[in-house]
């Protein structure tokens, strides 16, 4: 018995499904931490001298 949507290429990108859906998630994946990356490199080049550090003294660390 065959699965006919795993054994057949699709006739518009002629890859098969699950091939077609690796490479998707691989593209999401991607974008995602690309921008997530991005995003992080962007704010910390742009913020003030001592931004980070005076924000990270005023932290509670839960200590009594």
């Amino acid at each position: 018995m065959e699965i006919p949507y795993t054994s057949e290429r699709r006739p518009d990108t002629g890859l098969y499904n699950a091939k077609l859906g690796v490479w998707l998630f691989l593209a999401s994946e991607v974008m995602l931490f690309g921008a997530l990356f991005s995003s992080y490199i962007l704010l910390r080049v742009g913020a003030e001298p001592g931004t980070v550090a005076e924000a990270l003294a005023g932290l509670s660390t839960g200590n009594v």
